[in-house]
């Protein structure tokens, strides 16, 4: 099948519609393939074994009712798109299926033109199922990259609310992502207000360029050298930070060091180059 095509299960007690059905949306969807069953139990088998798109369901199958259905495909499939397609049922049972689970709920009509609005809905279903799986998945995948960075990342909405930090984050800041998504910069960190950090995310945001700063920052009396890369977008800005605090201990050492030793600035940038960590990749 293509990659693009979409596989449906028609499920009902009447062979002749569900062999209609398939006759019908098969003619005029190109793309999809239908398989159709008479019997619930054979239906709920074949789900658990194969690879479907989307499931048409009547209500009333003899001894087996749609909610019964629907609530065993719920128990495989969370997300699967699932349509009752009958024609009996009622606002009550409408309402306890759309609790349970059901995607859509249509009518059946005579002639062939019903057939037709089924098709499209399906279209329609499992095309932004498709696409919130796509979307799904590329955020995971967001994610991961940024959990492999090796240092700490935020991001941070139009209005400086933090919406996700890596673990180096959770680590760099002493705080769980749990605790500060959602919340705003000054609300989570009030030392912030009027520093250069401060002004460096709103650079970003206001003027939309890159905004870059080194600062000194008070976390809960820890006081760290952080070096501060904030990359605007759409809905808020990305923000890289470097814990610069060892390298610029290890600077103020090494300056010390020279001044008691009293050696040449030619053999103090040697001695640097040779101790001091390769340069950042922000730079």
């Amino acid at each position: 099948m293509d990659t693009n095509g979409i596989r449906v299960l028609v499920l009902d007690d009447d062979p002749d519609l569900v062999d209609l059905a398939a006759t019908v949306l098969e003619r005029e969807y190109e793309q999809m393939d239908v398989v159709t069953e008479t019997d619930p139990d054979v239906a709920l088998d074949r789900l658990a074994g194969e690879s479907v798109d989307c499931v048409v369901t009547d209500y009333q199958m003899g001894t087996v009712d749609g909610l019964e259905l629907l609530r065993a495909v719920r128990e495989q499939h969370a997300n699967l798109p699932v349509i009752f397609f009958t024609g009996r049922g009622s606002e009550e049972i409408a309402a306890e299926a759309i609790s349970l689970g059901v995607t859509d709920y249509l009518r059946k009509e005579t002639g062939t033109e019903q057939f037709r609005v089924l098709g499209n809905r399906i279209e329609s279903l499992v095309t932004g199922q498709r696409a919130k799986r796509a979307a799904a998945e590329a955020d995971q995948r967001i994610r991961e990259v940024y959990e492999r960075i090796t240092v700490a990342f935020v991001a941070l909405d139009d209005d400086l609310q933090f919406s996700y930090l890596n673990e180096q984050a959770e680590r760099l800041l002493d705080r769980d992502a749990d605790a500060l998504v959602g919340a705003s910069l000054l609300e989570a960190f009030p030392n912030a207000e009027g520093t250069t950090v401060e002004e460096t995310l709103r650079t970003a945001l206001d003027e939309q360029r890159e905004s870059h700063t080194e600062a000194k920052i008070d976390i809960d009396d820890r006081y760290l050298h952080v070096a501060i890369h904030a990359y605007p977008g759409d809905d808020g800005v990305s923000v890289f930070v470097e814990d610069r605090s060892e390298a610029v201990e290890r600077e103020r050492e090494l300056e010390q060091l020279r001044e008691e030793l009293e050696i040449s600035e030619g053999q103090f940038r040697t001695l640097r180059q040779t101790l001091s960590r390769p340069p950042s990749p922000f730079r």
